[in-house]
């Protein structure tokens, strides 16, 4: 996931100038990171977005116009595979599951970004799923249903979707997990898509933290 220069390639969209000026600030302290573009609103933010290539997005959720769970859903229709990080100053209980459904990979609050941002992005450009213990729990135990015994759903895999959905929650990328199983990338994912709708999970977001969630909880 890194450009042509040599960076990876961070796309910012919020509609205060001076947080995209502090965001750039503190990535571009990273030899490897660079801020590509800016932009302060939906439509401003689709339009660099074509013309920019782009490795991570980080969004705001408050935009004027269209809101940053709609431009989530929109930048993942142009690149399905482009990890979104959202900052926002909305509570991370509240909000993050909401944007984690949308497809995003993680969420951090405005308040912790200048301390926590680029440990945020590292992780996600590894595969993983940036969010709190506390969040993290809350969608696990939405993604199984409350009472929902995991192990039972987990059952209904067979012994290669089974294989499939740890190397996920081990934050494998299709490619990696094509080569490890010997497998084509468009056999894994049927196999994922097999997999959600075992688990009952909606995207590929909730699919990676249930699977991690279950690897933490059984070892």
């Amino acid at each position: 996931m890194i450009s042509q220069s040599g960076k990876t390639q961070i796309f910012l969209v919020d509609d205060h100038p001076i947080i995209c000026q502090g965001l750039q600030y503190i990535i571009e302290q990273e030899a490897d990171l660079r801020v590509c573009g800016f932009a302060h609103d939906f439509a401003s933010a689709l339009k660099q977005f074509d013309a920019t290539e782009v490795n991570l997005a980080i969004v705001d959720i408050s935009l004027p116009g269209r809101d940053g769970i709609e431009l989530i859903r929109e930048l993942l229709n142009r690149s399905a595979d482009l990890p979104i990080l959202v900052v926002s100053y909305y509570p991370e209980s509240d909000c993050a599951p909401h944007t984690i459904r949308a497809g995003a990979r993680g969420y951090l609050c405005k308040r912790e970004a200048a301390q926590q941002v680029v440990s945020a992005i590292r992780t996600i450009l590894r595969g993983r799923t940036y969010l709190s213990e506390m969040v993290k729990d809350q969608l696990f135990e939405q993604a199984i249903g409350g009472n929902v015994n995991t192990e039972r759903k987990v059952s209904r895999l067979t012994p290669r979707e089974f294989q499939v959905f740890r190397l996920i929650g081990a934050g494998k990328s299709t490619r990696t997990i094509a080569d490890q199983l010997n497998l084509s990338p468009k056999t894994v994912e049927m196999h994922r898509i097999h997999i959600k709708r075992k688990l009952d999970v909606s995207n590929v977001q909730e699919l990676t933290c249930y699977a991690a969630q279950w690897i933490e909880r059984t070892g």
